[in-house]
């Protein structure tokens, strides 16, 4: 028990209370069957609590408030608990064995795992409600919904939350209570790293959003045409391979998600490295602030959900990194039921705003999120799609699978169907505020970018991958066997202003991760100062004269309107803006109207 058991029972009270307050029959029965029998029989325990002894000398049924007392105190202690646990029927023993463990189960479920039907038919209800929960099971929460197919109740059970939470200290655990490391992933799995990689991919990414080229719609989420442009323009190492149209952008599209909840206008290159991916995480996405339901990329109609019904997933999953150790794989059974045990809320949102408004797509169409499948298109996939946005970010190494997308809602659900294991690293744990300082994991690459000391011209080595040569195509234009030309054209290709060609040259310093030579430092002094080369003049007014007209030798030979026209070629002639009414004035003289 709690330092202040008092409080403690209160609050199992009153969870047992809201279960309980619209079934005065279920409430009639814990009490006449259950409660009073077992407390009549230890009065010594009920003389202990002066509340108790009140209750019990009623001739009548108490009130709830008071029948849920009842049931807090023959659960607040081990000793009171195996007494009460053994004065209850068999087949309760094992439905609260089994509600442990469950948060809620189906009848369906129950009937498969125990083979304890928990309904019967009700002879006085009305043919539509023609099954009722069975007195054994009273002691329970009781969900029923109404099913039209078998037209009549079916019925979920389930123990209150912090009753459950209670009862699981008199429980021995099971094996996945506890996360439990494992040596290596299973074979046949795919692993990936990119701790190293996302820090020497953050610049881009970051000019690329400041360059406005993250299109986002009226709710905030990324169009999906932005997806597949940023990878291409950005070179981003894929998760997947690009031949899968389903899966080619996954990762893009996640780091795009979280990346456009920034202010473009905010100068996130004064931030750098593993500092710019803390600011990034403790700013926008473990304030609250993140919108978890645009990493269900399956699903469709989420821009619809009100934010009220945006669950915050971020404290679950900094608890859950508390829990982990560095460097150690994680299966994602273990970490579902880690969740599963504990009560957790895992979706990215409630159950009756994906019933309204989300679908996914599949095979035959458009089909809609139901309670039934809520679990498996909503609850679990918020799950993985987290780890893979913290892998995409390079907190978490990932081994997955490729889901079979031939044929989606049959072969697979969603894009994350293949995640298998995660393992936090030294630049997650730095994120989540796990260790106060990051030594960064650096990918050369001075040996992959051979910058030439003559000319504007780069060759790639053997060493590189399509990723590097994709980044490189921000500033410059390929020439074959792997050498690349940078001009005025290709370089200045992403800017506007000075603040983008400063930031392009440090993108450029950034991506080569070397002193460029003197001819380079040459070209970038060049360019700096060609910005804005031209200055537009104020105050004058741009006439075109017609070629037919009598006007080119009026203005020609007339004295004032030479003195009022400033400039004059090709047929167009500058006025400057104090000059224009008395050049018009001047005309109408000569009977032209302007």
């Amino acid at each position: 028990m709690p330092k202040n058991a008092a409080q403690h029972i209160l609050k199992l009270a009153r969870s047992i209370e809201d279960v309980l307050r619209y079934q005065y029959e279920q409430w009639r029965y814990l009490y006449q069957e259950v409660l009073e029998p077992f407390w009549r029989k230890r009065m010594h325990l009920i003389k202990k609590y002066p509340r108790l002894l009140t209750i019990s000398q009623t001739s009548y049924i108490p009130e709830l408030q008071d029948v849920a007392y009842l049931y807090a105190m023959a659960v607040s202690e081990e000793e009171i608990f195996d007494e009460f646990y053994n004065s209850l029927p068999a087949n309760t023993q094992k439905m609260m064995d089994y509600l442990v463990w469950h948060p809620i189960a189906t009848e369906k479920e129950i009937i498969r795992d125990l083979g304890l039907p928990i309904s019967d038919r009700d002879e006085n209800a009305t043919h539509l409600f023609r099954k009722k929960i069975k007195r054994d099971y009273l002691l329970f929460g009781v969900y029923a919904s109404f099913n039209w197919e078998s037209r009549g109740n079916e019925f979920q059970l389930y123990i209150p939350h912090e009753l459950r939470l209670h009862l699981i200290n008199y429980y021995e655990k099971p094996t996945h209570y506890y996360l439990q490391p494992v040596s290596e992933p299973l074979a046949g799995v795919t692993s990936l790293s990119l701790e190293g990689q996302i820090l020497a991919e953050l610049p881009s990414i970051s000019l690329y959003h400041q360059q406005g080229k993250i299109k986002c719609g009226k709710s905030g989420k990324p169009n999906a045409n932005t997806y597949n442009s940023m990878r291409k323009s950005l070179g981003l190492q894929e998760f997947y391979p690009q031949d899968n149209k389903l899966l080619q952008a996954l990762r893009t599209s996640l780091i795009a998600n979280l990346w456009a909840s920034l202010n473009p206008k905010t100068k996130q290159l004064k931030l750098s490295g593993a500092e710019l991916l803390k600011h990034l995480f403790e700013q926008h996405y473990f304030s609250g602030k993140f919108n978890h339901s645009y990493l269900l990329l399956h699903l469709k109609g989420t821009t619809r959900i009100h934010s009220y019904h945006i669950n915050r997933l971020d404290l679950l999953y900094r608890e859950m990194a508390r829990e982990m150790q560095v460097g150690k794989w994680l299966s994602m059974e273990n970490l579902f039921y880690w969740i599963y045990y504990r009560g957790y809320y895992n979706a990215a949102f409630d159950q009756g705003e994906a019933i309204q408004y989300a679908a996914y797509s599949s095979a035959w169409g458009n089909e809609p999120v139901t309670r039934s499948n809520y679990d498996r298109m909503v609850e679990w996939p918020s799950l993985k799609a987290s780890f893979f946005l913290f892998g995409a970010f390079g907190l978490f190494d990932l081994a997955y699978t490729q889901p079979d997308t031939s044929r989606p809602g049959e072969t697979c659900f969603t894009p994350f169907d293949g995640l298998q294991y995660v393992r936090l690293n030294a630049l997650g744990a730095y994120v989540f505020g796990l260790s106060d300082t990051y030594q960064p994991v650096i990918v050369s690459r001075e040996d992959i970018y051979q910058l030439s000391t003559d000319k504007l011209l780069i060759r790639l080595s053997e060493a590189a991958s399509p990723a590097d040569a994709n980044r490189l195509l921000n500033f410059a234009t390929p020439l074959g066997n792997n050498r690349y030309r940078v001009s005025n054209e290709s370089f200045l290709k992403n800017c506007r202003d000075l603040q983008d060609l400063e930031s392009q040259i440090q993108l450029f310093r950034q991506l080569v991760q070397q002193r460029p030579p003197r001819n380079w430092e040459a070209f970038f002094e060049q360019i700096k100062k060609r910005v804005e080369p031209l200055s537009l003049v104020q105050g004058v007014r741009v006439y075109q004269i017609p070629a037919s007209s009598e006007l080119p030798g009026l203005i020609a030979t007339d004295e004032k309107l030479k003195k009022l026209v400033w400039k004059a070629e090709n047929y167009q002639i500058i006025i400057r803006e104090k000059d224009v009414d008395k050049f018009k004035n001047r005309l109408k003289k000569f009977g032209y109207l302007i």
